[in-house]
């Protein structure tokens, strides 16, 4: 009975062998007697060639049990299982941020770990040689695959080294350092905060591989290795995704504290051509395959912060100086032409030599910045104050001509009046039709004069007034600039800019 038993549960797990495996938990079986692979090797040339006997690299490994001693791994198998693979990071350097490339340097390394129940040993190889570890080549065993993304220009770092433990534990170290992607939204510029962001990207489809932060990390207990047992525990929590090697620092910008950064996961677009077409058809996307064309992306979203100083003290002080040598041409009388001439053209030419100098380091962009919408600001002040100074001189120059015009129009208008309403015993008495005549010619007359009276008045209040624009300028335009500043920098610097 008992032998019937168990011919009839070895069959169905060598038929069913996805059943039998559903029911076990993550992670290989851990019992002594079912890791004998390599307990006999002597050394670590032999337990290699005895794991890769039955080991085949181009299968997603599955952590669920140990293929190479129950159920023999079987070779070109497509396995539609997600397999983990977690990611942790460690940073070098991060440097070369540049705002006109829009891109940074990053030096990095990339820890990934998960687990191959192909390449686990037993521990009796661990006892007899003492080596809880195995080294492999890149193409020996499989691996993700992890490439970068948004990549400008990279430096040959060489391939990723590989590690295995006897519980089939796998540890890949690959380094990246390279220039990348930075994009930035520069509508707060110079008190703008940006977030670059580094992301990496497995060969395999999302449907087989799924890239993920890690929870933790792995630690080795090698306390009872003469008994032949060394134990490889995840301790989850130990210490964060993302670990800094150096204190990271930038003459231009400041980085974020490391409790700041953000990790993200998950997979590339489904706006790709290929897995619309096979998404539109229901029969291909119940059965799965359109997600064979996503692939799995981790992506570090490191906040940085620029530092204002350069701007404020090479750009916007400067412009504010230019701008008050220009405001103090209004004290200049406005006989005195070269000088008041030099007041008002020469701010507004140091103004755009100092606009291009700043805007020199940046892109090409089309959208308004601070900086920009500031400086245009200040420019448009001293472009007023030469047009207000050309509007000033052409009154002292017209407004003595119209005092003259003035007097003589009145004159001639007292004495035209005086004229045709002469005394009454002078003037002979002429027939009805002539006095009417005169009349009209009387009235015409004094219309015309009245007109042009008024006219030459209405000229010389609007000169007088543009003679006064100097003094209206002198206290109006700072209180323009203050109150123009104030929504500026409140917008901006105390509202953090976003």
């Amino acid at each position: 009975f008992f032998a019937h038993m168990f011919f009839t549960i070895l069959s169905f797990l060598l038929l069913c062998p996805g059943a039998w495996l559903a029911t076990q938990p993550e992670g290989c079986i851990t019992q002594q007697y079912v890791w004998n692979t390599g307990a006999n090797a002597n050394n670590s040339a032999e337990l290699r060639a005895k794991l890769l006997k039955t080991y085949s690299k181009d299968n997603v490994p599955i952590a669920t049990d140990y293929w190479g001693t129950l159920l023999p791994y079987p070779k070109g198998a497509i396995v539609n299982a997600q397999k983990n693979v977690t990611i942790h990071v460690e940073i070098n350097n991060i440097y070369g941020i540049d705002t006109r490339t829009t891109s940074f340097w990053v030096d990095l390394d990339v820890v990934a770990s998960w687990r191959d129940c192909g390449l686990a040993f037993s521990n009796i190889f661990t006892h007899k040689t003492g080596v809880v570890l195995q080294r492999w080549e890149p193409n020996s065993i499989w691996h993700p695959q992890l490439e970068d993304i948004d990549r400008r220009a990279d430096l040959d770092v060489g391939p990723p080294s590989l590690t295995s433990f006897s519980e089939g534990i796998v540890v890949m170290r690959q380094r990246f350092k390279g220039k990348y992607a930075c994009p930035m939204d520069l509508t707060a510029l110079p008190y703008d905060t940006q977030t670059c962001v580094w992301g990496v990207t497995s060969a395999y489809p999302w449907a087989q591989v799924k890239v993920t932060e890690a929870e933790g990390e792995w630690r080795t207990d090698t306390s009872r290795i003469e008994e032949g047992i060394a134990t490889h525990t995840f301790v989850r929590n130990a210490r964060p995704t993302i670990s800094l090697l150096r204190n990271l620092s930038n003459q231009e910008w400041d980085f974020a504290d490391l409790s700041e950064w953000r990790v993200s996961h998950g997979h590339t677009s489904k706006l790709n051509s290929v897995y619309q077409w096979l998404a539109s058809d229901p029969g291909q996307a119940a059965s799965g395959l359109p997600d064979l064309f996503l692939y799995p992306i981790f992506r570090i979203h490191i906040p940085i912060r620029r530092r204002a100083y350069w701007y404020n003290i090479n750009v916007v002080m400067p412009c504010l100086l230019v701008w008050l040598i220009s405001y103090s041409s209004f004290y200049v009388s406005p006989e005195a032409v070269p000088a008041r001439t030099a007041l008002t053209v020469l701010p507004i030419l140091i103004l755009i030599t100092i606009m291009g100098r700043a805007f020199g380091q940046l892109p090409v962009i089309s959208t308004e910045t601070w900086l920009t919408s500031y400086l245009a600001m200040l420019l448009a002040l001293c472009v007023f104050n030469l047009l207000e100074y050309t509007m000033v001189h052409f009154s002292v120059a017209r407004h003595l001509k119209v005092k003259k015009i003035k007097k003589d129009a009145v004159s001639k208008w007292r004495a035209a009046v005086k004229k045709c309403d002469g005394d009454a015993s002078v003037v002979e008495v002429q027939s009805a039709e002539n006095n009417t005549q005169e009349d009209e010619e009387h009235a015409g007359f004094s219309w015309a004069m009245d007109l042009h009276v008024k006219k030459v008045v209405l000229a010389e209040i609007v000169l007088s007034f543009l003679l006064k624009l100097d003094l209206y300028s002198r206290f109006v335009q700072p209180i323009i600039l203050f109150i123009v500043s104030m929504i500026f920098y409140n917008g901006c610097v105390l509202d953090s800019c976003g």
